[in-house]
């Protein structure tokens, strides 16, 4: 993670602030002979909408507001972590990155499972303001203290930054991403990686009523793109489909399968705070893992308390 990480301090101040300045101003376009921006992509869910008065009112944000990562490419993010060299430092579970043997004093924490265990804006402000937070830990602190992980805001481009922690939240159990044309429980050699057992259905959780998913094609026919819930809250999803299909929920590392006359069910406690993707896998392999394109049905979206 030394190369991978030579961009991220200065990245936020500096070339944010630089593309603020060069950006034509409202009501402006670009100048002539230049290639226009690309729009923003559509989000996820719908947009907070609130007037310049309401904002001031409350803060400056809308009440309730938290910074979201924009979604990433998870392929495109694994791709920045070999260009870097972040194996260099980190190991990955799972993953087929040259081999390096760091120095003690050099080496960072094992990736394997980190989707699982942070929300994405935890992992990216890592990327970009390792000091934020210290872990006094061994393989995050060096000896003056301050962590390990050097700064790599000079070398990363925003989409990188994006795409690496789309990548890191896609390591949830076997360390290969869900994203970038592999099935998770999969690892790049095609071998099978354990993957972390379903959590169990707590007292409580087991009763009450089923947020229900229509599944057509392998794609989300009915249902909510964004279920929320807070820590502590008990899950309860329910899945049909036209077809067999796998419908694995990642972070929680949960996997069912639907068909025809025969739904799936997960029933869990929300433990872990985040942003969790739930793909649809068409087929199995007779292993209990799905294979073949992916296609993202739903969020689940866990709040902090």
């Amino acid at each position: 993670m030394r190369k991978f990480i030579r961009t991220a301090f200065l990245w936020g101040g500096f070339v944010l602030g630089a593309a603020l300045a060069a950006a034509p101003t409202a009501g402006q376009h670009a100048p002539h002979g230049s290639s226009p921006l690309p729009k923003a992509p559509a989000p996820e869910e719908p947009p907070i909408r609130r007037t310049m008065e309401e904002l001031h009112k409350s803060g400056g944000v809308p009440s309730g507001w938290k910074f979201q990562v924009p979604p990433g490419d998870a392929k495109a993010g694994r791709e920045a972590f070999e260009n870097f060299e972040c194996y260099a430092c980190h190991n990955v579970q799972g993953e087929k990155f040259p081999r390096r043997d760091p120095k003690p004093a050099e080496k960072g924490p094992d990736l394997t499972g980190m989707g699982a265990n942070h929300p994405a804006e935890y992992l990216f402000e890592s990327i970009l303001h390792p000091n934020r937070v210290i872990v006094s830990d061994p393989g995050f602190t060096a000896k003056d203290g301050l962590s390990i992980m050097p700064s790599y805001n000079l070398a990363l481009t925003l989409e990188d930054a994006v795409n690496l922690t789309a990548y890191l939240m896609s390591l949830t159990g076997g360390g290969h991403p869900s994203g970038g044309g592999h099935g998770g429980g999969h690892s790049q050699g095609g071998g099978q990686v354990q993957a972390a057992a379903p959590p169990a259905a707590p007292d409580g959780a087991a009763k009450g009523p089923f947020t229900e998913f229509q599944v057509r094609g392998g794609k989300l026919a009915s249902g909510p793109k964004v279920l929320r819930v807070k820590q502590g809250d008990a899950v309860r999803l329910r899945f049909h489909a036209d077809k067999e299909t796998q419908i694995h929920l990642h972070g929680y590392n949960v996997e069912r399968k639907a068909g025809p006359g025969a739904p799936a069910e997960m029933v869990f406690r929300a433990r872990a705070a985040g942003r969790f993707p739930a793909e649809a896998h068409a087929g199995s392999d007779g292993g209990g893992h799905g294979h073949g394109a992916a296609a993202t049905l739903f969020h689940l979206e866990v709040h902090p308390r």
